[in-house]
């Protein structure tokens, strides 16, 4: 009786024990000569029963399970790898938007200094903070302006500006500007 493919038959086999059963096998090559086998081998001339070997189609779902697998992994890979790609740009991105809006606080406070200084020769600095909703209502910033006089020149002041963006001791941007100013000081007024 055929169940599978063309050498797929039930056949009468000999099992462990020696009794006979019926399973299907797939006959490899002959068996040895009886006759050299001795009294038991005449008796049962049938093959040994070895259990089915397993058709090219359960052997293929094997492979085919591995190549998944495989491919699962490689993609995984790449997804992780393209995940660390995007949280690097973000964190540049933002690095680099920090930066530009601390540069422009410094240029901002190198300007109230001047006015500062113009209105008042005396002017030594101060800590401007600017507040949050002034920006994007996200987070502020911090300006702390130094004036200090320029030895032999009563009418210049060296003005050092550091600004920080956003206002965080830790994770921060922060520019530095220095310029020397001008001064009303020792002016006659018309």
């Amino acid at each position: 009786m055929r169940i599978v493919g063309k050498h797929w038959r039930m056949h009468k086999c000999r099992n462990q024990e020696g009794v006979g059963s019926l399973f299907p096998y797939r006959p490899r090559r002959r068996l040895a000569n009886p006759a050299r086998l001795g009294a038991d081998a005449e008796k049962d001339s049938r093959p040994p029963c070895f259990p089915p070997r397993p058709p090219a189609r359960r052997r293929l779902r094997g492979a085919v399970v591995l190549i998944v697998l495989a491919a699962l992994v490689v993609a995984s890979a790449v997804l992780v790898s393209i995940a660390r790609l995007a949280v690097a740009d973000r964190t540049a991105w933002r690095a680099e938007t920090w930066r530009m809006q601390a540069s422009w606080l410094a240029e901002s406070g190198l300007d109230r200094a001047a006015a500062r200084l113009q209105a008042d020769a005396d002017y030594r600095g101060e800590i401007w903070t600017v507040a949050a909703g002034d920006f994007d209502g996200r987070q502020g910033g911090r300006i702390t302006i130094a004036v200090d006089s320029v030895a032999d020149r009563p009418r210049q002041r060296r003005v050092r500006v550091e600004a920080d963006y956003p206002d965080d001791p830790h994770d921060r941007a922060r520019q530095t500007r220095e310029a020397v100013l001008l001064t009303n000081q020792g002016e006659s007024e018309p």
